[in-house]
């Protein structure tokens, strides 16, 4: 092999590698600031991070109708805490557009008011979240719930210049019509 082969074959895996890594850097700097918003409680603002073809289908003032309605309840508060980014995928671009799986943990707390009865709603928990994922604080009557998730990364310039966030929900019509089945497949 020629030195130009061999330098361009090294030039191509440098700015490959530089590129693979330039996503994940992206992707890491937006999840920070979505998260913030989400351990801030600012409930109706994470929609902003949400991948905006979404309010095609759903409009995002029935959203945010259903996150008021969901996080206004003064018998039951809401956080989020310990977030931790766990993987961001390989890139996959189709159609101009591009998409990456982003793996992530947090704890939800529940706090609830004094005419809930935690030890009956308790098991409820375990049993929807696994009973490893679930335990209480009885003295504030609060339970903590061990969350991994994992979400869509895209980038769509249809949309602006940021990442957008999607939850990744088994296989359901909306999520076909939002994520193609090839990239579902391949992340």
């Amino acid at each position: 092999m020629n030195t130009k082969a061999i330098i361009f074959s090294i030039l191509i895996v440098f700015t490959t590698n530089i590129f693979a890594q330039d996503h994940k850097e992206e992707i890491k700097k937006q999840f920070k600031i979505y998260d913030l918003v989400l351990q801030n409680g600012q409930w109706e603002k994470t929609l902003d991070y949400v991948y905006p073809k979404m309010f095609e289908f759903v409009p995002k003032e029935k959203l945010q109708q259903v996150i008021k309605e969901s996080f206004s309840n003064p018998g039951l508060q809401i956080s989020i805490k310990d977030s931790e980014l766990k993987s961001i995928s390989k890139l996959i671009e189709l159609n101009g557009v591009k998409y990456a799986l982003v793996k992530y943990s947090y704890t939800m707390v529940l706090t609830h008011g004094k005419e809930y009865d935690l030890a009956t709603v308790y098991p409820s928990y375990q049993q929807v979240y696994g009973e490893e994922n679930v335990s209480k604080d009885e003295a504030n009557n609060k339970v903590f719930i061990k969350m991994s998730k994992s979400l869509y990364a895209i980038f769509d310039t249809s949309y602006g210049t940021s990442w957008f966030f999607l939850e990744k929900i088994s296989q359901n019509d909306l999520m076909e019509m939002l994520i193609p089945k090839e990239v579902m497949e391949q992340l």
